[in-house]
C-alpha cells in the first residue's frame, strides 16, 4: 500500500448495514481504493462496516469543524453535490476534487415534488448545487457514455471546456470519465431463506417477480401492479415482492408512489399476492436476488429516464437473474445488447404481462450462460479504473491553474494564476470576497464576520433580490449563493456620483470606472456567478424600468448622497415584500430625528442620521412595516475603528413576510457577540401618526419663537426711532 497520499471519499448518504445506492456506492469505491492507497470514508451517520482497510469517519453535515481533520489530512477528496452544498469551504482549499456525477440529482428533484408548489423552489436549488459541482471539480464521474455527453454540455455551458482543458486532454477523459456503478467480484451466495417457504403465501414452488430497490416517484410500479392479475390468471404460483419501501436515511423525504401502490393493490384485490418489506439489509440482498424468478425495474418517459444508471439492474446481473425493463436508459440498452432480460414500453400494461408471463415460462437456468462475460466487465474494480488511476497521482483539472478573465473592450485572455494573483492586487476592493482556489481579495471591509448583523435570510431560493450600490458586489453574490437571482445596482461612472461643487476630485474618470466596475466584473467571472449588474442611479430606480423585486437590499449607500429621503422612495417602489437598508448612523442616543451633516469635500458622506432619524426616513418612504434589526461597529479589515452602522428591515404587505425569519442562523464565521433583540415590528401608518404630533408640536415652538423674535425686533425699532 502506498503511504505517500491520502484519499478522502465523502458519501452523503448513510452507510452501514442497510443502505441505498449511494451508500452502497460509496462504501464499494472506498474499498477499492483502499486496496492500493490510505482511504478514509466520511459519513453522516456513524458507519458499522466489516474490516476493509478503510478508515470511518463520522461528520455532521454542514458542521465545519466535524470533517476538518480529515480534509486537512487529504491529497484528493471523492464527493458529490450535496457535500458542497453543506462544505462550501471545500472550493477553497488547496486539494484536488473529484465529483461524482451518477446520480442525476435535479432531474430526481423535478420527478419528486412533481405537481407541488416547492417543485421549482426544490429544483432551483438542484441547479444551484449543481453549478457548485461544474466549478469546483478536478476531474468528474459519470456512469455511462450518455451520463457523460451530459457532463460535457453542463461543463461546456459552464466554461470548463475550453482552451487549457482541451489542451491538457483532447478527449477530455482526464476532466471527465466513466466510473459507472460495479458489482462485487465475488458471486452472491445463498446464506438462508428469505422468501420461498418464509413469506407466508410465498411457497417453495412460487415464481417470485423482485422489484429491486424503493418505490420512487421517478420510477413505475403501477404499470406492473395493473398487469400482475393477467399474469396470476395465466401463472396462479406467481407473487410480487417489494422488499425496499423506506429509504434508509431518514433525511431523504418519504416518497407518495409507495401509498399509491399499496392503494392500488387494495383496489385490485392483490393482498394476498403482493408483498412489501421496509429495507433488504446490504448483506442479505443476495438472498432475494437468488431467491427470486425474474427481476423487474420500470419507470416513466421522463429525462431521468434518459440520464439514469439503474443499479438494481447491476443487482440482477450479478445474480444471473433474468429480468423485465422500461426501455430507454443506459442499462437497458446493455441488457438488450447482451439478451440478459427483455425490454417493454413506457407504461404498457399488456406488454409487461405478455412478457413476464413469457419470461417465466423459461427455466431460470436458460439464462444462466449469458451472464458471466458481462458480470466479469462490471466488478467494482474494474468500473472504479479512471478513479483509481486519479487517486495515485491526483491533479488540478488544466483550467484550475489558468484563468480566464476579460479585461478592457471584451478582450479574454488567460493568464496563470500568480498573474491573477497580482491582477487581483492592482484593483481596489471596496469589499474583501473569497474567491474560491484560496484566493481572497484585500478589501477595505470585511463583511463576512459582520453577516448576522444585517438579517439576511439563510434560505433565498426562488427570491428575487435588488442590491443597491453593489460596490465589489459581496453581499450580491452572498446572496446568490443563498439561492436569489440577484439584480445589481451601481452608477455607471465615478462622476455619477453626488459630489457637489466642491468636490476636489481623486479620482480621473478611467480610474473611476475601474473602482466602480473592475472588482465585480473580476469577481463575476471567478465565481462563475448568474449576478445581472445594471449601472443606474438610485434617483433613477422605477419598478417599469427594473420589474420588482422579493428583497431589496441596500447597504451603507445612503451616506454618499445629498437626498437619503428621495433615495428610500425609490427602493420602496421596487420592493415587493421586504427590504433591508443599512447606513452609517450617529451613535448618540436622542428621541430626536436628528442627522449630522458631514459634507465631505471629497463627497463620499453627507448625513449621517441618528437612530430616530434613520427610523423617520425609513418610515417616511411608505413601507407597511418595519423594525429595527441591529446596531453594530463595523472595522476596517486592517482593524481600525470603522463607523457605526444601524440596520432596519421593512416590509410592503400587511405583514412582515414570514420568509424574512424563517431561516436566520449566525453565519459560521461570525463575531462572537450576540445579534441585538430585533425590536418589535411598528406599523408605519401609527407611527407616522405619532411622528406628525410630533412635528406639529415642534412647529408649533418654532412659530412661538418666531413670534416672540417678530416682537422684539419692532420693539428695538420702536426704541431706535424714539
Amino acid at each position: 500500500m502506498q503511504t505517500d497520499g491520502h484519499i478522502l471519499v465523502i458519501s452523503h448518504d448513510v452507510v452501514g448495514p442497510r443502505m441505498a445506492g449511494p451508500g452502497i456506492r460509496y462504501w464499494e469505491l472506498a474499498r477499492v481504493l483502499a486496496q492500493s492507497m490510505p482511504v478514509t470514508l466520511a459519513t453522516p451517520n456513524v458507519a458499522q462496516m466489516p474490516d476493509a482497510g478503510v478508515r470511518l469517519w463520522s461528520y455532521q453535515p454542514g458542521v465545519w469543524d466535524s470533517i476538518a481533520p480529515v480534509i486537512a489530512e487529504s491529497t484528493a477528496i471523492v464527493l458529490c453535490g450535496d457535500v458542497l452544498a453543506w462544505f462550501p469551504q471545500l472550493m477553497q482549499g488547496e486539494t484536488p476534487v473529484v465529483v461524482d456525477g451518477y446520480d442525476p440529482h435535479p432531474l430526481e428533484t423535478l420527478a419528486l415534488f412533481a405537481g407541488t408548489p416547492e417543485q421549482a423552489q426544490r429544483h432551483q436549488e438542484r441547479e444551484r448545487i449543481l453549478h457548485i459541482q461544474c466549478r469546483a471539480g478536478d476531474f468528474f464521474l459519470c456512469a455511462s457514455e450518455r451520463q457523460r455527453d451530459g457532463w460535457l454540455g453542463l461543463l461546456e455551458a459552464t466554461g470548463r471546456v475550453n482552451a487549457q482543458t482541451y489542451q491538457d486532454d483532447p478527449s477530455l477523459r482526464r476532466l471527465v470519465d466513466v466510473v459507472p456503478f460495479g458489482l462485487p467480484a465475488q458471486p452472491p451466495q445463498h446464506t438462508r431463506s428469505v422468501m420461498k417457504g418464509v413469506l407466508p403465501g410465498i411457497g417453495p414452488e412460487a415464481k417470485v417477480i423482485l422489484w429491486g430497490g424503493g418505490l420512487w416517484e421517478w420510477l413505475d410500479p403501477l404499470t406492473l401492479l395493473r398487469a400482475f392479475p393477467r399474469v396470476l390468471a395465466r401463472c396462479p404460483e406467481a407473487r410480487l415482492v417489494f422488499p425496499g419501501t423506506q429509504h434508509p436515511n431518514t433525511g431523504v423525504p418519504a416518497m407518495r408512489m409507495y401509498p399509491r401502490a399499496v392503494q392500488l393493490v387494495a383496489d385490485l384485490g392483490l393482498q394476498p399476492y403482493v408483498f412489501f418489506g421496509e429495507w433488504v439489509p446490504y448483506a442479505d440482498w443476495q438472498n432475494y436476488l437468488l431467491e427470486a424468478d425474474v427481476g423487474v425495474a420500470l419507470h416513466f418517459d421522463t429525462l431521468e429516464t434518459r440520464m439514469a444508471f439503474r443499479t438494481r439492474v447491476l443487482d440482477y446481473i450479478w445474480a444471473g437473474l433474468p429480468m423485465v425493463l422500461t426501455r430507454g436508459d443506459a442499462t437497458g440498452d446493455l441488457v438488450a445488447q447482451h439478451g440478459l432480460g427483455r425490454l417493454v414500453d413506457f407504461e404498457d400494461v399488456d406488454g409487461v404481462a405478455a412478457t413476464l408471463l413469457d419470461v417465466l415460462a423459461q427455466p431460470r437456468a436458460a439464462w444462466e450462460a449469458r451472464f458471466p462475460e458481462v458480470r466479469a466487465q462490471l466488478t467494482w474494480e474494474r468500473a472504479a479504473g479512471p478513479l483509481v488511476e486519479f487517486c495515485r497521482a491526483p491533479y488540478y483539472a488544466a483550467d484550475r491553474l489558468q484563468f480566464s478573465i476579460t479585461k478592457q473592450h471584451g478582450v479574454t485572455m488567460s493568464i496563470s494564476r500568480q498573474e491573477l494573483l497580482q491582477h487581483i492586487e492592482s484593483l481596489e476592493w471596496y469589499h474583501t470576497l473569497d474567491l474560491g482556489d484560496g484566493i481572497t481579495t484585500p478589501g477595505d471591509y470585511d463583511h463576512r464576520p459582520y453577516l448576522p448583523y444585517y438579517g439576511i435570510p439563510d434560505d433565498l431560493a426562488g427570491r428575487t433580490v435588488l442590491d443597491v450600490g453593489a460596490a465589489s458586489g459581496f453581499f450580491s453574490f452572498e446572496m446568490e449563493r443563498r439561492g436569489a437571482r440577484v439584480t445589481a445596482v451601481d452608477l455607471p461612472t465615478w462622476f455619477s456620483h453626488d459630489f457637489g461643487p466642491c468636490y476636489q476630485p481623486d479620482k480621473t474618470a478611467e480610474e473611476g470606472a475601474r473602482y466602480l466596475h473592475s472588482p465585480f466584473s473580476l469577481a463575476k467571472q471567478l465565481l462563475n456567478s448568474a449576478v445581472e449588474k445594471v449601472e443606474m442611479s438610485v434617483y433613477d430606480l422605477d419598478p417599469e424600468k427594473l420589474g420588482m423585486f422579493d428583497l431589496v437590499f441596500c447597504g451603507s449607500m445612503l451616506l454618499h448622497i445629498t437626498d437619503p429621503i428621495r433615495a428610500l422612495w425609490r427602493l420602496q417602489s421596487v420592493t415587493r415584500e421586504a427590504a433591508i437598508i443599512t447606513t452609517v448612523i450617529s451613535p448618540e442616543a436622542s428621541d430626536k430625528p436628528l442627522a449630522e451633516f458631514v459634507g465631505h469635500h471629497r463627497g463620499d458622506g453627507w448625513w449621517f442620521p441618528n437612530r430616530a432619524c434613520f427610523e423617520a426616513m425609513v418610515q417616511s418612504a411608505g413601507f407597511a412595516g418595519w423594525e429595527w434589526y441591529a446596531d453594530f461597529q463595523l472595522d476596517y479589515r486592517n482593524g481600525t475603528p470603522g463607523p457605526y452602522h444601524g440596520v432596519i428591515r421593512a416590509w410592503n404587505t400587511p405583514v412582515k413576510p414570514s420568509w424574512l425569519d424563517a431561516a436566520l442562523s449566525p453565519h459560521p464565521s461570525a463575531v462572537p457577540s450576540q445579534v441585538p433583540a430585533a425590536s418589535a415590528p411598528v406599523d408605519s401608518s401609527q407611527a407616522l401618526s405619532e411622528r406628525d404630533a410630533e412635528i406639529a408640536r415642534l412647529r408649533a415652538l418654532v412659530a412661538g419663537y418666531e413670534r416672540g423674535r417678530f416682537m422684539r425686533l419692532m420693539k428695538w425699532l420702536r426704541q431706535l426711532g424714539a
